[in-house]
This record gives C-alpha cells, structure tokens and sequence, in this order.
C-alpha cells in the first residue's frame, strides 16, 4: 500500500518494434466507421422513419453519431487517469465526423 500511494503508478501500452503497418489499421478504422454507421442508421430509420426531412435526419444520425464517437472514451479519463484535454479533443473530432455523417445520411435518405 505505501508503495502504491507513494506512486508514480502508470498504465503502459506496450506495442511491437519497427514502424506500424497502416493497412490492417486503416482497415480497423473503417470497419469500425462502418459499424457506427450502420448503429446509426439503425436508430435513424426507428426515430424518423423513411420518408423524413433531410433536418430530422441530420438532427437524429448527427447526435447519435458524435455520441457514438466521443462518448466511449470517458472511462478511460475515469479509470485509467486519462488526461480530460485528451477527451476534450477528442469531442472536437467527434463533432467533425457526427456532422460529416449526418450531412451524408441526410442528404442521401431520401
């Protein structure tokens, strides 16, 4: 116990040498774009319904998308000491990517 609150304490990510190959995580990251896509679809299509406005699309796929991007990374500023900065930017992206997928969900709905 003294050695734990005497600290330092960290979490380490440990990965393998060399540079990392950009294929298997761009593929990674697309498929995960994907499946938020399609969760996203999901609740649009059951909150709005087919033949919807382009505005209520945007308005319902653009708040489940940027939660769907920025939310999941809260617990680990909770848990694992993550600074909150770190969260904060990573709500920017979030926003960016939410108003990108609402503006192509939208504009392609009907």
């Amino acid at each position: 116990m003294d050695r734990l609150n005497k600290g330092p304490r960290a979490f380490i990510t440990v990965v393998p040498n060399g540079m990392p190959k950009m294929a298997p995580m761009m593929a990674k990251s697309l498929v995960y774009n994907l499946v938020v896509s399609l969760l996203v679809a999901y609740v649009t299509w059951h909150a709005v319904g087919a033949d919807a406005a382009y505005l209520d699309v945007f308005r319902i796929a653009g708040a489940t998308s940027m939660m769907s991007y920025s939310l999941a990374s809260v617990p680990e500023s909770i848990w694992f000491g993550r600074p909150w900065r770190n969260f904060g930017m990573q709500v920017v992206d979030a926003i960016a990517y939410g108003l990108v997928t609402a503006g192509i969900f939208g504009s392609m709905w009907a």
